[in-house]
């Protein structure tokens, strides 16, 4: 029965600090690998494609970074109306297959899409000009009613470690990554993980019998992801660089918080690491000619 406890408080341990690692990297490193990802899978193909991109490609409307978002055609039901007339022998089944697969790949682009919501250009600079009230940018508005590559991949990430959390009853480590998770979608204005974390948090906090030490660990969680997000953001160079040192970050923040006495020992060997990999980084190419939509 010990032995069933001690294996499976390593394994949340595990989880917990793997989700840490990967939080860090999706949020700080956020525009590095939206670029990477738009660079791979952002790409057209055929008649389908052309279809539900024809107004952009027609009229320019919103620009590269919005159309997305006021085309019409970027939806689930607007892409759908623009593949009907591709071809009379399509059945239901194969619209509905190319408008999601074109919509997939439009969501790896650096600007990102929402397959729910459209506007018309008139309609967002209004919601735009209400924003503004409240100190939010055009961009930044944009960027939380639409998601991309990274925010996708981190809000699947996010969700699925807090419903494991959830299922072991485990209210510190459960509350810890709740907060760690709304500072790093607040940070990357990430609509996925938001709500979600949010939710979990607030749920987690209410039904706890013992609040204040659930609040203390959101507040540790809050911590960590903020001070390695921002750390992190800070750091520059190739991507692959970068991720291992926002890794080297997250744990040196992380140990100081929690186990101040080994924080230098995992502070010098992260610093190792990174050195040597930075050694090795002139004799590897990692770049390519890679061409993206936004």
């Amino acid at each position: 029965m010990d032995r069933l406890i001690r294996e499976r408080f390593e394994l949340g341990e595990s989880l917990k600090n793997k989700s840490y690692n990967l939080n860090t990297v999706l949020t700080a490193q956020e525009d590095l690998i939206a670029h990477l990802f738009a660079g791979y899978f952002n790409k057209n193909f055929d008649a389908y494609d052309r279809a539900i991109d024809s107004v952009y490609n027609l009229t320019r409307v919103g620009g590269s970074g919005l159309h997305h978002l006021v085309d019409g055609q970027h939806t689930i039901f607007g892409a759908l109306r623009a593949v009907k007339d591709v071809s009379e022998d399509d059945s239901f089944f194969k619209e509905l297959s190319e408008a999601t697969e074109h919509l997939f790949r439009d969501s790896m682009s650096v600007s990102g899409i929402n397959p729910f919501i459209s506007f018309t250009p008139d309609e967002f600079n209004k919601l735009a000009e209400i924003a503004k009230k409240f100190g939010i940018s055009k961009t930044m508005l944009k960027d939380a009613l639409t998601f991309n590559g990274p925010e996708l991949v981190g809000g699947l990430l996010g969700i699925t470690s807090l419903m494991f959390f959830s299922k072991t009853k485990d209210e510190e480590r459960l509350s810890e990554l709740s907060a760690a998770y709304l500072i790093s979608s607040i940070s990357a204005l990430n609509p996925i993980l938001f709500p979600f974390a949010a939710y979990k948090l607030i749920n987690v906090v209410k039904d706890s019998d013992q609040k204040i030490q659930t609040l203390k660990s959101a507040g540790k969680g809050a911590i960590i992801s903020g001070t390695s997000i921002a750390v992190s953001s800070l750091i520059g160079g190739p991507m692959w660089i970068s991720c291992i040192a926002s890794i080297g970050a997250t744990v040196a923040v992380r140990y100081a918080i929690e186990k101040p006495d080994k924080a230098y020992e995992k502070i010098k060997t992260s610093g190792d690491l990174l050195k040597k990999y930075i050694l090795k980084a002139k004799d590897i190419n990692l770049e390519g000619d890679l061409k993206y939509e936004y």
